[in-house]
């Protein structure tokens, strides 16, 4: 981050904050991951921030911006190495703790977030165990593929039980189709069922 968007950052942060203590706002991130895609900072951001930082190197993709190479190549190369996916995020991830995630609430000036895990990279019941509080709405990611309707059913239930209010699905993660009649019958019956 070159100097000047650093100024502007710091400005902009300065002014949420008076406005958080003038008219009593509230800042709410309702879109927050942990345990998978949040607290790792791209070498390009870093922005002379104190505290831990994680320079996060990025992947092939990422290197070449997401741009025409990556159109071409990126369909052979997930078929090569399909699981390279879900080795960058665990790798990339992995350090993330409720103390870390925390301290970049406060840096960031938000008071409240959702958590969305996305299963199979982060589970509901290990963020349920590690974050709940008044600061955290946390949502159940089921595992769609490997558990049975009526399993899935009663988790649901079972989480809703314990202050969950929500389910966070991702069809490109999760391999489905966001319609439930273009998946299988199997699926397509969990998905109606949830």
């Amino acid at each position: 981050m070159n100097a000047s968007k650093h100024k502007a950052l710091l400005k902009a942060l300065h002014y949420i904050k008076e406005l958080k203590k003038e008219k009593n706002l509230t800042v709410v991130d309702v879109h927050t991951h942990p345990h998978d895609v949040m607290g790792a900072l791209h070498q390009s951001e870093h922005c002379g921030c104190s505290g831990a930082v994680d320079f996060y190197k990025g992947s092939i993709l990422e290197f070449f911006k997401y741009g025409k190479i990556v159109t071409i190549v990126s369909p052979l190369y997930y078929k090569i190495v399909p699981n390279s996916v879900h080795a960058i995020i665990r790798s990339t991830y992995e350090t993330t703790d409720k103390k870390r995630f925390s301290e970049e609430m406060e840096t960031s000036l938000i008071d409240m977030s959702f958590l969305l895990p996305v299963n199979p990279w982060a589970d509901t019941e290990p963020i349920l165990q590690e974050y709940q509080s008044s600061k955290h709405i946390i949502f159940h990611s089921p595992d769609i593929h490997n558990k049975d309707e009526r399993t899935l059913v009663d988790e649901i239930r079972s989480y809703r039980t314990r202050g969950v209010i929500g389910l966070k699905l991702h069809p490109n993660l999760q391999c489905f189709l966001p319609q439930p009649s273009q998946n299988t019958p199997a699926l397509r019956s969990k998905l109606k069922a949830i």
